[in-house]
């Protein structure tokens, strides 16, 4: 058995954490805590645009094509049938599909999973992440 997060995992009481986020921006795709550093970064870079989308429509983030995905799982809760077309919306309010954000988490999370695995004694063997069975755990 191998344990291992994700980039910025934070690790506790033999637990592992990583934010379930991801971020959206023209050049790709960032999960976990490297997503939330990353839109820190743009949102101090727009520090002094106007960040009230509510009141104005408008997002300077999300003009630059740059979105936040947060709580997305919750969307799940108490859902006993549909779940394939269920939405989220990103802090700026474009809307994604929840099952297609759900997969993009876990392609964030296998694919550091296998380099962690590469880069010990899986590359000695030749483990790619086809050889590898996969267990997710829902609380």
């Amino acid at each position: 058995v191998v344990k291992c997060g994700a980039p910025g995992a934070s690790v506790s009481n033999d637990t592992i954490k990583v934010p379930t986020v991801l971020l959206q921006r023209p050049e790709g795709w960032l999960f976990g805590q490297e997503a939330i550093d990353a839109y820190n970064d743009y949102i101090e870079e727009c520090k002094y645009e106007d960040f009230d989308s509510v009141a104005t429509g408008y997002s300077p983030l999300a003009a630059k094509g740059i979105h936040l995905y947060r709580f997305f799982k919750l969307r799940l809760k108490d859902q006993e049938k549909g779940a394939l077309s269920l939405m989220s919306n990103s802090t700026s309010g474009r809307p994604f599909k929840l099952i297609d954000l759900i997969a993009k988490s876990l392609g964030f999370l296998a694919d550091y999973a296998t380099k962690e695995i590469q880069s010990g004694f899986g590359s000695a063997l030749g483990i790619t992440k086809q050889d590898i069975l996969w267990v997710i755990t829902v609380p």
